[in-house]
């Protein structure tokens, strides 16, 4: 399974649910115990015991991933799962979006802007131990993304003044390669990885502009988007809020008095720059 490998139907793995780990069982000795502690507590009182619970584990039939491959796409199961509406089409909604999929789970992505790329995305991501998180989304791989075992903090002047890790793209003698290992990627490569894992693509609606939110007579959410100029309005029984920092779904529910954005007065610049140790067509990216 990669990012090009969309047509890969995958499911939950029913051993672990899911979650990828699984509870051990509890010992004999450790039943007893909270018996003994119980009846203690019943008798005399005090402070109530706590239910044992099982060490967990990595799931040994997918892996930690938990998810497995499926002869046939998984069918969204309205009976059992509310229906979710996702606002926002960046990578923490197509997050959300892949992992309902992959569980049943009912959904629909609400996203404001007209495309896919109508704006920037911004600056990259480092995703730390990447393979495992990617797993979980059914991606063995990321297009366009690097692989970095080693952070190198420098100086305005370029005096290191930090760093970890090894290069291991350097090294004469390469060992195997490390189970810790970074992955730098654009924003945009990795929603558009995620984005791939959606068989259908009619879950995404674009142009939609959150107006409004309100409760219905069933218990249900309607909400109300822009689209075009004009109000179209829809209902889900589960809304999330993923769009970013000034969400229009915050604003909605909590609003801007209640809890105002803060201005933390720091500040990240990052820069691309050459080396003089490596090749003219290697690069290395800067924090400052």
């Amino acid at each position: 399974m990669s990012t090009d490998s969309s047509n890969t139907n995958l499911c939950a793995c029913p051993n672990c649910k899911g979650q990828g780990k699984t509870s051990q069982r509890i010992r004999k000795k450790v039943k007893v115990k909270y018996q003994r502690d119980l009846e203690n507590y019943k008798k005399n009182g005090g402070e109530k015991p706590e239910p044992p619970k099982g060490h967990q584990v990595i799931c040994k039939i997918c892996k930690g991933s938990g998810l497995e491959v499926c002869e046939k796409p998984l069918l969204p199961d309205d009976e059992s799962y509310p229906h979710v509406a996702i606002i926002g089409g960046g990578i923490g909604g197509m997050a959300l979006a892949v992992a309902c999929l992959h569980r049943g789970i009912p959904f629909t992505v609400y996203e404001r802007d007209q495309s896919f790329d109508q704006r920037s995305q911004g600056y990259g991501l480092t995703l730390q131990q990447a393979s495992n998180a990617m797993r979980g989304f059914g991606l063995n791989s990321l297009n366009g993304g690097i692989v970095s075992t080693k952070h190198v903090v420098h100086r305005t002047d370029g005096t290191i003044v930090g760093e970890w890790g090894k290069r291991k793209w350097l090294s004469e003698n390469p060992t195997s390669p490390s189970k810790r290992t970074n992955v730098h990627i654009a924003r945009q490569s990795l929603r558009l990885a995620l984005i791939q894992q959606l068989q259908d693509k009619n879950q995404i609606f674009w142009n939609h502009k959150l107006v409004a939110l309100n409760k219905s007579d069933d218990n249900a959410t309607q909400l109300e988007f822009e689209v075009d100029g004009k109000v179209k309005t829809t209902q889900a029984n589960l809304v999330v809020g993923a769009d970013g920092i000034r969400s229009a779904v915050r604003h909605l529910t909590i609003g801007e008095a209640a809890a105002p954005l803060r201005y933390l007065d720091c500040i990240v610049i990052l820069g691309i720059c050459k080396l003089a140790n490596l090749k003219d067509e290697e690069y290395d990216l800067l924090d400052g």
